[in-house]
């Protein structure tokens, strides 16, 4: 990957002024770099989530909800594990993680609830266009489709003010999202994300995605496959008004990230067509 490009004024400023707020729990770091860590094995996650106990409460929450309908309640950690297999308990813990920080702020007419929704959106439809096509790691592109928009949350909850000149102006029809955020912030959420990943020390494949979701061909070359097919997950999300569907609402998916992707239209169309299923599937991680 290349080095971190140099910030604009305005989202350095931006960083310092909120240092606060830019930071992650410890937990939920770890959490990310352990889901994008191929190497991560059962145990390791295991010893990172018993030191969580509302992460716990949830795992067991979630393996005992009705999605799965066990005959026997199952009350231990190494037992919900067992049942519901790495991958799961990976996407879990991560969802349960993020999920926690898109409470309390306010999106124009929509709610923190709406982004989380998209996000989940645009990560259960990366991850099966990934399977279907063969073009990316369908775990890593589940964990770029959940923090591809992370930078819009941490702009949000540091400046409520500010974001709601930034929806009012989108909503009203007078800017795309784009615009408006240079316009009110200076700078973009995937500027502002990409900032915080280096921050956090996220995998170097998220931090491209969240970087240039919006615009995979700018990404480095080896970097522009799975930035693409997060852009066409979340433009589908978008027109399909899954959650927040503002960000790239009037942008049409062109034939040039397809093609960046390596993904054809018609496995994009059959998994879009399958979201309503993957998110009822996803209901334990979603609630």
């Amino acid at each position: 990957m290349a080095a971190p490009e140099n910030l604009n004024p305005a989202l350095s400023l931006f960083l310092r002024h909120h240092e606060t707020l830019t930071g992650l729990p410890e937990n939920t770091t770890r959490i990310v770099q352990m889901s994008g860590d191929r190497d991560c094995n059962i145990f390791q996650l295991l010893k990172l989530i018993s030191h969580d106990a509302g992460l716990v409460g949830r795992i067991i929450q979630a393996v005992n909800s009705a999605y799965y309908s066990l005959p026997n309640k199952i009350t231990q950690l190494d037992r919900a594990v067992a049942y519901l297999g790495l991958r799961t308990i990976k996407e879990l813990s991560l969802a349960v993680s993020i999920a926690s920080m898109f409470k309390g702020v306010a999106l124009g007419r929509y709610q923190a609830r709406d982004l989380w929704d998209h996000s989940m959106a645009v990560a259960l439809l990366s991850r099966d266009i990934a399977k279907r096509s063969g073009a990316a790691d369908p775990e890593e592109a589940f964990l770029a489709g959940m923090l591809h928009d992370i930078g819009l949350l941490f702009m949000v909850q540091s400046e409520p003010l500010q974001a709601q000149k930034l929806f009012a102006a989108v909503e009203s029809g007078a800017s795309s999202f784009a615009d408006a955020e240079q316009s009110v912030f200076g700078f973009g959420h995937a500027e502002a994300g990409a900032a915080m990943a280096d921050q956090w020390k996220f995998p170097p494949s998220i931090r491209e995605a969240i970087r240039w979701h919006h615009d995979p061909e700018h990404a480095e070359g080896n970097s522009q496959q799975m930035c693409a097919l997060i852009a066409i997950a979340d433009q589908f999300c978008c027109r399909s008004k899954v959650g927040y569907p503002l960000t790239c609402a009037a942008v049409p998916t062109s034939e040039a990230i397809f093609q960046l992707a390596r993904v054809s239209v018609q496995i994009a169309e059959s998994s879009e067509a399958e979201l309503p299923k993957l998110l009822q599937n996803a209901a334990p991680m979603a609630a």
